[in-house]
């Protein structure tokens, strides 16, 4: 009989999977946060969507490791929380919210005029009011809520 190491896969897995979990539903309560707070911009709004998408990846690859589920169940101990049907729905969620912002944010911008540009830190002028992110923040929400 072999030494048995390859059940360190679906721990590492499950272990990644929640840390991500968690990191994307503190970044999204600060991005919802922030877009409460004041006007955003695209850059913003571009660096959102980019840990979104990091995160709904990081997620989906530990998704894809044999016997996570398995392990994942005998980790929680908890005959009611079905782990796999809860994981799909916070990655549901992570893709809700970068559906509204690849269906929502505007592509015609106010740009800077190129005698404008020196310190700048952006060249796109056009920002976003608290009023014109409440949907935006909805969709954020929903991610943070899905996440324990």
């Amino acid at each position: 009989m072999a030494f048995r190491a390859s059940n360190i896969l679906p721990s590492k897995a499950y272990e990644a999977a929640k840390s991500n979990a968690w990191y994307i539903k503190t970044r999204s309560d600060y991005f919802i946060a922030t877009a409460a707070a004041g006007n955003i911009g695209y850059d913003f709004l571009r660096t959102v969507r980019q840990e979104l998408v990091n995160a709904e990846t990081s997620l989906n690859t530990a998704a894809g490791v044999t016997g996570i589920v398995a392990y994942a169940k005998i980790q929680e101990d908890d005959a009611l929380y079905d782990v796999a049907t809860e994981f799909s729905a916070m990655l549901a969620t992570i893709d809700g919210a970068i559906a509204w912002i690849d269906a929502n944010v505007p592509t015609s911008v106010t740009a800077a005029a190129p005698s404008a540009w020196a310190g700048l830190d952006t060249l796109i002028l056009t920002t976003f009011t608290p009023a014109q992110t409440a949907a935006f923040r909805t969709e954020l929400q929903k991610v943070s809520d899905a996440v324990s």
